[in-house]
């Protein structure tokens, strides 16, 4: 297996990861009925990436995982900002953020530095510019409210008006 997988598939396989996700919802005071959303949270989490490990960490994979890395490394990136958003406009709007959405983002950031370790400095370097210019060129680009389309069955958004 390659050093890399291996090393990430025993962190998600030992308990850390889950004791970290769990902590950091402590850190945030997060509600009884909420932390089993968190651990369900650290659940998916470990089985997608145990799942990158199993499948593409057999040596002469090495360009395969390290691509699908950097997409779990993208994924989690979207998801801490997302979680961050929520919770930055939490506090603005009502004087606080959730605590689930500081857990989550907590967690997200957490994951997110175990990946980065194992990704090289100038790679890593360029796939935050991408997520930067992805989020900033999507401005403008979408309008405010998505629409249904009753027959398609799916969620689409429109172009904002120029």
């Amino acid at each position: 297996m390659i050093a890399s997988a291996a090393r990430l598939a025993a962190l998600m396989s030992g308990p850390e990861f889950a004791d970290t996700v769990l902590a950091r919802g402590a850190a945030a005071a997060v509600a009884t009925d909420d932390i089993s959303r968190l651990s369900a949270y650290a659940a998916r989490r470990r089985g997608a990436i145990l799942d990158v490990c199993q499948a593409l960490g057999a040596e002469g994979d090495e360009d395969d995982f390290y691509r699908t890395l950097a997409a779990v490394w993208l994924e989690l990136r979207f998801e801490w900002q997302r979680h961050s958003l929520v919770s930055n406009y939490g506090t603005v709007r009502h004087g606080h953020s959730a605590p689930l959405s500081l857990a989550l983002a907590s967690a997200s950031s957490a994951l997110m530095a175990q990946v980065e370790a194992l990704l090289d400095a100038e790679a890593l370097a360029r796939l935050g510019e991408f997520a930067a210019q992805l989020i900033e060129n999507t401005q403008g680009l979408l309008s405010s409210e998505p629409t249904l389309e009753p027959d398609a069955g799916e969620c689409t958004f429109a172009r904002a008006e120029d």
